[in-house]
């Protein structure tokens, strides 16, 4: 039985996860792989297969911290103003 420490460590592991999981499925990204399962060799492995494969997600958009910057400068100026 975990306690309740541990449970929210092992709870929050496993939403870190499922994130990361929804988020590489919307991009078309990524490999799903076991942290618990995927020794060195599998990983290596992987990695190997995914190297130099073409590009088939759309590319990432990059400005998005500075467009958020921007927003919320603006927001404190309407603020302020």
């Amino acid at each position: 039985m975990l306690n309740s420490s541990e449970w929210v460590k092992s709870w929050a592991g496993r939403e870190r996860s499922t994130s990361a999981r929804r988020w590489a499925t919307r991009h078309g990204v990524g490999v799903r792989m076991s942290l618990i399962d995927t020794t060195p060799e599998l990983l290596a492995e992987a990695i190997r297969k995914e190297y130099g494969r073409p590009q088939t997600s759309a590319p990432f958009p990059v400005e998005g911290a500075c467009n958020a910057a921007r927003h919320i400068v603006s927001a404190l100026e309407r603020h302020t103003a």
